[in-house]
Parts: C-alpha cells; sequence; structure tokens
C-alpha cells in the first residue's frame, strides 16, 4: 500500500504541480523546478513516514507474533518495494520457480549490505517469512522495528546460552510450519568473500 501511494503521490505531484504553476503565468522552467522540488518533498515525507511509523508498527506486530500474519507481511512487502524502487535497486532473480512454497523452507544467505532483507522481502514476497536477528538490531529503532514487524527472533551473540534458546525457539517456529531467513554469518560481510558462521 505505502509503494503505490508513494508512486501515486510523488509522480502526481512531479506532474500536476508544473501544470497549476504553468496555468498561473509562471515561466516553463520555474514550473518544471517547482514540479522537482515537489516530487523530491513528497518522496522525503514518504521516507520520513516509514522512518517515523516502523518503531510503533514493529512494537505493534511483536505483541502478537504470527509470522504468518498477511497485514504484517504485505506492510513490510510494500516497504522493500518502496525502499528498492527509490533506491534504484534492480534485481535479477533466476531459479525462483524451482522454489517449493508449499513446503516450510529455511533460506540462508550472506549478507553484504544493510538493505539485503528488503531485497530479499522484494524477490521472496510470495513467501512469507520470520527472520533471525542480532540482538544489538533492538539498539535501532527503525531496524528493530522492521525486524520485530517481520515476526523475527533475537539472538544473543555474547551470551552462549541465550543464543541456543533462540536457536531452539527458530526450529519450534518451523516445525510449526514457519518458515524462516538466516543470515548465517551474522554480520555484514560487505563484499562477496563469506565470514565464518
Amino acid at each position: 500500500m505505502i509503494f503505490y501511494l508513494s508512486l501515486i503521490f510523488c509522480f502526481g505531484t512531479l506532474i500536476i504541480t508544473p501544470l497549476v504553476f504553468l496555468f498561473n503565468d509562471v515561466i516553463w522552467w520555474q514550473a518544471i523546478l517547482f514540479g522537482l522540488l515537489g516530487f523530491i518533498l513528497m518522496v522525503g515525507l514518504f521516507c520520513l513516514f516509514i522512518v517515523i511509523t516502523l518503531p510503533f508498527v514493529g512494537r505493534h506486530y511483536a505483541k502478537t507474533y504470527d509470522p504468518k500474519d498477511k497485514k504484517r507481511w504485505n506492510y513490510m512487502v510494500s516497504i522493500a518495494r518502496f525502499a528498492c524502487f527509490w533506491l534504484a535497486i534492480r534485481i535479477k532473480v533466476e531459479g525462483l520457480e524451482k522454489i517449493d512454497s508449499t513446503k516450510t523452507l529455511v533460506f540462508y544467505s550472506n549478507h553484504q549490505c544493510y538493505i539485503d532483507p528488503l531485497i530479499y522481502h522484494k524477490v521472496l514476497h510470495k513467501i512469507p517469512h520470520a527472520t533471525m536477528y542480532k540482538e544489538a538490531i533492538s539498539k535501532y529503532a527503525l531496524a528493530s522495528g522492521m525486524a520485530k514487524a517481520l515476526g523475527g527472533v533475537a539472538i544473543n551473540r555474547e551470551d552462549d546460552r541465550s543464543a541456543i534458546k533462540s536457536v531452539i525457539n527458530i526450529i519450534n517456529e518451523v516445525k510449526k510450519g514457519v518458515n524462516f531467513f538466516i543470515f548465517p554469518e551474522g554480520t555484514r560481510s560487505r563484499g562477496i568473500g563469506m565470514h565464518h558462521f
């Protein structure tokens, strides 16, 4: 929903604003400039809206843990589409049709940058999944809200007992039929090479 609203409002502003100024006898280049400024302002407002609301949405969804909740999943996919589109990230996917979405799945991937989770949500939008994330993310309101909204399970890398409990929790969720996405490196590799798991 957020993605489609951003397209309508942002491109609508880009088209309508210059027309309004042209009808009010403003020079054409100034009308175009106002249209571009309106467009940039509208994209910024949508980003600000997401940054402000995501922590609250994450806390709301964290109260009722249900990774198969369609509203939860559609909200996060919409944010993923928004981010990938406005950051001009073009994704080429091969072999997606080979994934059997009727089975319970666990996805493993290397973690090269901060936007990886959003890219995977956009690509795997038909396969709702929860995520495992490091507990340190809980300190950051935006990232924490996103992780909680996804039905994620936090893992404390400094405390082995706590980490084992989180892993057992994930195993139980997978047994219940919840798809999971895990970055086994536990941090960003920032390149092609893999870190130790």
